[in-house]
C-alpha cells in the first residue's frame, strides 16, 4: 500500500515525506523508503 502525496500533507499543510515502498526485513523490522528525502526508515516492534 502506498500513500498519495495528498495523503501525506499534515493538518498544517506541511509534508513530512513521501513513502515509496515498505518491505519486511529478516530482523522483523519494516523498512520504508522515503523518495522525497532519499532516506530509509527502520520500524521495529515495541519491546
Amino acid at each position: 500500500m502506498s500513500a498519495s502525496d495528498d495523503e501525506l500533507v499534515l493538518l498544517y499543510g506541511t509534508r513530512w515525506g513521501r513513502s515509496v515502498d515498505a518491505i519486511p526485513g529478516p530482523d522483523g523490522a519494516i523498512y520504508v523508503t522515503d523518495g522525497a528525502a532519499g532516506l530509509v526508515y527502520r520500524l521495529t516492534p515495541a519491546g
